[in-house]
This record gives structure tokens, C-alpha cells and sequence, in this order.
């Protein structure tokens, strides 16, 4: 597509902040399409240590907001979220493949401060496409 601009392999996707009334991504002007980035899998309560050498996958998709088509070549990025200003980008940025997934490989970094933080899938803004984030709820 040529609306769609890949970031290269490890290029960070930069968290986009949320509207203040409804908790949606804000788009970054009037000519982009607004999308939705879907976790898939066990996103909830979970426990991890930091340090363990185990890695952990990331699962989702992105698509056009309100059932839109799937946004093959999109940058993703995982991110931790405490409070509102402090994220953590854990795990490599990714492009989404043809159907619009992506999977990140993750491990905690071993300087992670203790705390409880919030899983957020970021996705890259193009011409066509707004940035978006995964919230969960």
C-alpha cells in the first residue's frame, strides 16, 4: 500500500497519548483514518518477575477503527504503562504482516522499577492511518 510507511526493524513506535473525555487514541489530524489495536490472548492480571530469563510473546492485530479492514505493515510496539507518565517500551518495534498481526517477543528488562503497570500495544501513525493504542480494559 503506499499509504503505508514501515519503520525500520527496531525503531521505536512512539506511545500516542489518549483523548481526556472517552479514553480513544486521538487522531493527529482530520485527513487519517482512525484504527484499533487488538491484544489477543491472556492480557489480564499476571504476575512476572524482573529478570526472568524467560521471554514472553505478544499476540494482536490492527485494523481500521469500528471493524475496519486489517493494516498490513503498520510499526507496533509493546510498552508498560504506570500511572500516566511514566512507559516502558519492553520487546523490539514490529511491522504487522499481511492479515494486519503481529507478534512481539518480550523479556522484562532487569531495571524495571517494582510496581503494577498496564500491557499497551502501540501502533506508528502514517498518512493514511492514525496512531493507535491497546488499552486494556
Amino acid at each position: 500500500d503506499p499509504g503505508t510507511t514501515a519503520p525500520s526493524p527496531g525503531t521505536e513506535v512512539p506511545l500516542p497519548r489518549l483523548g481526556a473525555t472517552d479514553g480513544l487514541p486521538v487522531a493527529q489530524d482530520d485527513e487519517t483514518a482512525p484504527v484499533t489495536v487488538h491484544l489477543e490472548g491472556p492480557v489480564g492480571r499476571q504476575s512476572a518477575f524482573r529478570g526472568e530469563l524467560a521471554s514472553f510473546q505478544i499476540h494482536g492485530r490492527v485494523t481500521g477503527a469500528g471493524g475496519g479492514p486489517a493494516i498490513p505493515g503498520i510499526g507496533v510496539q509493546a510498552y508498560l504503562v504506570r500511572g500516566h507518565d511514566e512507559a516502558v517500551p519492553i520487546g523490539a518495534a514490529v511491522e504487522t504482516d499481511g492479515r494486519g498481526r503481529f507478534e512481539i517477543p518480550v523479556r522484562l528488562p532487569p531495571t524495571l522499577t517494582l510496581g503494577d503497570y498496564r500491557l499497551v500495544v502501540a501502533s506508528r501513525g502514517d498518512t493514511r492511518w492514525s496512531a493507535g493504542r491497546s488499552d486494556p480494559p
